[in-house]
């Protein structure tokens, strides 16, 4: 079989049924004493159609990533439909997509916090955030 084939298989086989997230520790981020945020995304529009995205700390994706540098990566928007000819009509809208594209990992819920990680690496203008809080109570 050839690799298209196996993509194609792979797809189909894929098609309804929940995305499944990858999930890192990114090891760029320890919370501050008595913090409940144990990671997080900082993310932005790139281009029509690709998203940027800087990982910290223990954090989730849903969909494929097309690059990867340290813990930035680049994904794809979500296809809001097509024209009658089958192009791309246009993309999913990031502040509705990006709450099901980064997920957050077991034992932890999702929060918006826009600017929580900027004392890692500095401000990004334009980046929205949201952090990964933990359920999970101190003993």
């Amino acid at each position: 079989m050839n690799k298209p084939a196996i993509i194609l298989l792979a797809a189909l086989s894929l098609h309804g049924t929940a995305a499944l997230a990858v999930c890192k520790d990114y090891g760029n981020f320890k919370p501050e004493e008595g913090s409940q945020v144990v990671g997080g995304v900082a993310f932005a529009d790139y281009k029509e159609d690709k998203i940027d995205a800087y990982f910290y700390g223990e954090m989730c994706w849903t969909a494929s990533e097309i690059a990867e540098e340290g813990n930035r990566r680049i994904f794809y928007k979500l296809i809001a439909g097509h024209d009658a000819n089958g192009r791309i009509a246009g993309y999913v809208p990031l502040e509705d997509s990006a709450p099901a594209m980064f997920t957050c990992p077991q034992g932890s819920v999702q929060a918006p916090s826009d600017g929580y990680f900027d004392k890692v690496e500095g401000p990004r203008p334009g980046f929205r955030t949201l952090v990964c809080k933990t359920t999970q109570t101190a003993p």
